[in-house]
């Protein structure tokens, strides 16, 4: 795994993206193996993250379901990923540390968001919320959701086979 395919800054950098989510480390033999098993391919750093996510989908869902099995969470909506659709044209090739979200948002839109977001929770008397969104933007939206709301957001493919996913609302 290091130096080739991946050097140390890269595997350091994807168990701090993995510990800032909240995601376990604890079985870090298994974490290694599915590195190895990924960092082959041509992926991005992105793209490793999220394929990691998938292997470790069981343990996150694990995190997040009720006393029923089901994750309550609220979902984007189709007007809300219209309104950031920037997001599906995003440069492929664009790594976190080249994202600059200033120059290609709308934070009028992310603030009506946030709002939505904290109120919804409020109604529902929910502390941390739980966002899902489509695997390819799930790292984008944590980043900036991050950033003004400690929201947990899940990727729908992550939930698909490990849980029951209760929506509460689409925001």
């Amino acid at each position: 795994l290091i130096p080739n395919p991946m050097s140390m800054s890269d595997v350091k950098s994807i168990l701090a993206n993995l510990i800032k989510e909240g995601v376990s480390i604890k079985n870090i033999t298994y974490i290694f193996e599915k590195l190895n098993d990924i960092a082959g391919s041509d992926a991005d750093r992105t793209e490793i993250i999220d394929n990691l996510r998938m292997s470790l989908s069981r343990q996150i869902c694990n995190n997040y379901k009720n006393e029923n099995g089901a994750i309550e969470a609220f979902e984007l909506s189709e007007d809300t990923r219209v309104k950031f659709g920037f997001l599906f044209s995003i440069d492929e090739n664009m790594t976190d540390e080249s994202f600059d979200e200033s120059s290609i948002f709308d934070f009028e839109n992310l603030e009506k968001f946030v709002t939505k977001l904290k109120k919804q929770s409020k109604k529902y008397g929910i502390e941390r919320p739980i966002l899902v969104v489509p695997i390819e933007i799930r790292t984008i939206i944590s980043s900036l959701l991050n950033k003004y709301t400690d929201t947990i957001v899940l990727a729908k493919e992550e939930i698909q086979y490990n849980a029951k996913l209760d929506v509460i609302s689409k925001i």
